[in-house]
């Protein structure tokens, strides 16, 4: 009957242990390199996370605010907006649901306007209100989605469509540009509806 023996000798041991510790340092080093990789993309993550916050980060937020401008000793403006959101940096304003009502010097009413949204650039001077905007003046109604009144000369423009209503009479166009007396106007493509008099529209351009 053939036999045999089975035995290693220590030389074969070591080579063993060395071959294992070789498998466990290599691990150890994956295991490194995968937590070192991790942690970076959570940093990127954090600062992705946070430049989106500061891109949105108003200085100071306020709710149901008044203001009041003062000409002499009389009301020269005032305004209400549900929420006000002001960025120093930037010398910006954003408010929601605004009411703005303009005083003439006797203290009535010169002008009305409402926006959903509107933002005050202060570096320019000027107010550009977006969404539901309306102008009520006695010389007219106006109507829009989207305009800028320029502080510095009272001038406003709409790009894209507006009403205009004076009585029963109703004027639509685009490019709007008038000042906010609406004593002279600016339209292109207009269409009009009712009984349209030469005297009631003759300041209009077209």
């Amino acid at each position: 009957m053939n036999s045999f023996s089975f035995y290693r000798t220590t030389s074969d041991f070591r080579k063993v242990g060395r071959k294992q510790r070789f498998i466990y340092l290599g691990f150890i080093c994956l295991s490194f390199v995968l937590i070192i990789l991790q942690l970076m993309a959570c940093d990127m993550t954090e600062q992705r996370f946070y430049e989106t916050i500061d891109l949105d980060y108003a200085e100071e937020q306020s709710d149901s605010v008044t203001i009041y401008e003062i000409y002499g000793e009389r009301i020269e403006r005032l305004i209400t907006a549900r929420r006000i959101d002001r960025y120093y940096e930037e010398n910006r304003i954003d408010a929601k649901v605004v009411n703005i009502t303009d005083y003439n010097e006797d203290e009535t009413v010169r002008m009305t306007l409402y926006a959903d949204f509107l933002t005050i650039d202060e570096s320019y001077n000027t107010y550009e209100a977006k969404d539901n905007v309306v102008i009520n003046h006695e010389n007219a109604i106006l109507y829009t989605d989207l305009l800028t009144w320029d502080q510095n000369n009272d001038e406003i423009f709409a790009p894209n469509e507006v009403i205009i209503v004076r009585g029963d009479n109703v004027l639509k166009g685009y490019e709007l540009v008038t000042d906010a007396d609406f004593t002279r106007i600016e339209l292109s493509r207009v269409t009009a509806e009712g009984h349209l008099d030469d005297e009631d529209f003759a300041d209009i351009v077209w």
